[in-house]
């Protein structure tokens, strides 16, 4: 194990209130999750920064605030979603955005599966639900785009460039998913699909469909506003 990882897996066993790993004053809390948030940084980046990233720092306090309140338990799968690699060109806003997207995921108990960020990210993340196998992408995207051309008076309002320009380009591998195609797959699959998202005002965003055929489960998903999907799942203790 890196020092990075035995620090990180240190912050988050459940032997946090041993003497060893307690904290004893605010200066000393403040350093602690500094010098976590660098390792995490340096452990996830080819081109760690010379200080810890808004993202990182923000994760290790809500990490460390959560499992010593008890809102969630220490697991060892909540690493996945601190790690997951933020997009090349991120910025500070994005940084911000993710945070508090991991934030909301701990408040809820949620851990992400991470999908291939390479462009069928949602069609990957709803195979992951669905099939748990991400590779039946093409397969989720095929039904989603026969769903819009089967009901095209239902989608064509929403869509602002040439339906039939827009029909074209979401056939193709690795073209983007958006909000028309999330309500298709709701439609195609007769699902809820519930998302979690990093927007700033009403983050939880729930897609129901024109007719249920599947009432005992939803679909739920990350959505890192205008990045990237992920498949959830809860939190084990």
């Amino acid at each position: 194990m890196s020092d990075s990882d035995y620090l990180i897996a240190s912050l988050l066993s459940s032997d946090l209130e041993s003497e060893d790993l307690a904290l004893k004053s605010r200066d000393s809390q403040i350093s602690a999750d500094a010098l976590l948030a660098r390792q995490l940084a340096s452990s996830s980046s080819s081109s760690p920064s010379s200080s810890p990233s808004l993202v990182s720092l923000a994760t290790v306090r809500i990490l460390r605030d959560a499992i010593q309140t008890g809102v969630v338990k220490a697991n060892k799968m909540i690493l996945d979603t601190l790690r997951n690699p933020m997009p090349e060109g991120h910025d500070d806003a994005n940084d911000a955005g993710r945070a508090l997207l991991v934030e909301r995921l701990v408040h809820y108990g949620l851990v992400e599966k991470e999908v291939t960020p390479d462009g069928n990210c949602q069609f990957r993340a709803i195979a992951d639900q669905l099939y748990s196998a991400e590779s039946m992408h093409a397969d989720v995207r095929k039904k989603v785009v026969a769903q819009l051309v089967n009901k095209r008076e239902r989608y064509a309002p929403f869509v602002d460039s040439d339906y039939d320009e827009y029909l074209a380009r979401m056939r193709k591998e690795r073209e983007w998913g958006d909000g028309v195609t999330l309500q298709a797959a709701s439609d195609a699959y007769g699902i809820t699909i519930s998302l979690i998202t990093s927007y700033d005002e009403g983050f939880y965003i729930e897609v129901q469909p024109d007719e249920r055929k599947v009432t005992e489960r939803s679909l739920w998903l990350s959505f890192f506003a205008e990045v990237h999907y992920n498949s959830l799942y809860p939190l084990k203790d």
